[in-house]
């Protein structure tokens, strides 16, 4: 042990004191360097010593969101300006819908405010919050003017809404 104390002490003293390694080897005694009898002590000081890189941390993959739950029925709409009634916090061209009956039961007793995606059978989709809620129990939701014209809707619409 004393050998790799002493080449110790010889590195640190050659780093820090800015010496040339071969003074600094001719001031430790030789049968200290027993450990290193093929290669010379000089060539052992000098070789570098390699250093770990740290692997780059992998970015996480974005998935796309799924959604866990969704319901189908019909679609209608209410509020374009000029031709029916809109909800008072909401103006015409909001991206906002009601809920009818069979959504609130499926949604739970927190259906208000909830963002849910409308999936048209034209493959069109829409995302609106659920700020009203409307009292028929055929349809499944209705839509705000703008998000149905989104959806190419004129009238009643086949859809599927998932949240």
């Amino acid at each position: 042990m004393p050998t790799a104390v002493a080449l110790l002490a010889v590195t640190l003293a050659c780093q820090t004191a800015q010496s040339s390694v071969p003074r600094a080897i001719e001031s430790i005694p030789p049968d200290q360097f027993t450990a290193f009898p093929t290669i010379p002590v000089a060539m052992a000081l000098r070789t570098p010593v390699p250093v770990a890189t740290p692997r780059p941390t992998p970015k996480p993959t974005p998935r796309p969101v799924l959604h866990s739950h969704s319901i189908r029925g019909l679609a209608s709409w209410y509020c374009k300006e000029g031709v029916s009634a809109c909800h008072y916090a909401y103006p015409p061209g909001s991206m906002v819908a009601a809920a009818c009956y069979r959504l609130r039961v499926a949604l739970g007793d927190h259906w208000r405010g909830t963002y849910v995606t409308v999936l048209a059978s034209s493959g069109k989709h829409v995302m609106v919050q659920l700020v009203d809620w409307c009292g028929s129990t055929s349809k499944l939701i209705d839509l705000y003017w703008e998000p149905m014209q989104r959806l190419g809707g004129t009238g009643v619409l086949s859809v599927k809404v998932s949240w």
